[in-house]
């Protein structure tokens, strides 16, 4: 009898444990289901957040920033077109006589005049394909840039020749041509430097350091400028054409003004006043 009665204890305990094990089990799935509910939580807002659409004043004023960005860039590199492909040059030393046209050192002419008959110089022939190089591929990407961006910003918002040319240039010779033959007046000055072999004190070099410098700022932020705001420009290329505007804003009426009546003073009526004229005559 013993013995079972220890048996039946055995088996009421061993059910006890395993419902308290069952139980610590299922509250500890629930408490790590509501941490992953927790946790999960923000990034589904944030997936929630990032679907709303922008307004399309929201997306104006994204494109006009870029617009802005892209007139920059062209402004910037018509300056680096007149520059340094026309006029400035920087010697060396005192002895640097690239630009000299006489012996003496007395006068000197511009890099327009001097690049056409220089490509054959063994010193600094390189120097004179990079001024050709920054004078026409310049003037044929960035110049003509800056005229259709001042058409487009003077014109009409319409989808006119101004907006068409501007979109245009910008998505293709201005993205591509940027990228493509802007790294040339980068790789034209390090030719130069490689061929005067470190020789810091030679002419052109100097020159070539500083247009080295220039022209990589002017590829790079030209290039990227580009290449993240040309799908703007199409989009709002786009929504001229197809006349999209923001909705006008809903006229307010005024609200009637309320026009307080003043109370009217209540007149006595004749009949006192007859009264009192008989009274006085009676006496």
């Amino acid at each position: 009898m013993d013995d079972g009665a220890d048996a039946a204890d055995d088996l009421v305990d061993a059910a006890d444990g395993a419902s308290d094990d069952a139980a610590d089990d299922a509250i500890d799935a629930a408490e790590d289901a509501a941490e992953d509910a927790v946790d999960a939580a923000p990034a589904e807002v944030e997936e929630a957040a990032a679907e709303v659409p922008k307004t399309l004043e929201e997306q104006m004023e994204e494109e006009d920033m870029w617009v802005i960005l892209i007139g920059v860039s062209a402004c910037w590199d018509t300056l680096i077109w007149l520059l340094f492909g026309w006029f400035i040059y920087v010697d060396t030393n005192a002895q640097d006589y690239t630009m000299w046209t006489t012996g003496d050192s007395t006068t000197k002419t511009a890099p327009i005049a001097w690049f056409w008959t220089n490509f054959a110089d063994t010193t600094v022939g390189w120097t004179a394909l990079q001024y050709l190089w920054v004078w026409l591929f310049y003037m044929i990407i960035s110049v003509l840039e800056l005229i259709f961006w001042i058409m487009d910003i003077a014109g009409e918002k319409n989808g006119d020749i101004g907006n068409y040319l501007f979109d245009m240039w910008v998505t293709y010779p201005g993205l591509y041509g940027s990228w493509v033959f802007y790294f040339f007046a980068v790789l034209w000055p390090i030719m130069q430097l490689s061929h005067l072999n470190g020789d810091i004190v030679q002419r052109g070099w100097t020159n070539a350091i500083v247009q080295l410098i220039m022209h990589l700022i002017s590829w790079l932020y030209t290039g990227l400028v580009h290449v993240l705001g040309y799908p703007f420009i199409n989009r709002r290329y786009q929504r001229m054409i197809a006349k999209e505007e923001p909705a006008a804003a809903p006229v307010e009426e005024p609200e009637p003004e309320v026009v307080e009546e003043e109370p009217v003073a209540e007149e006595e009526p004749e009949e006192d006043f007859a009264e009192e004229d008989e009274s006085e005559e009676a006496f």
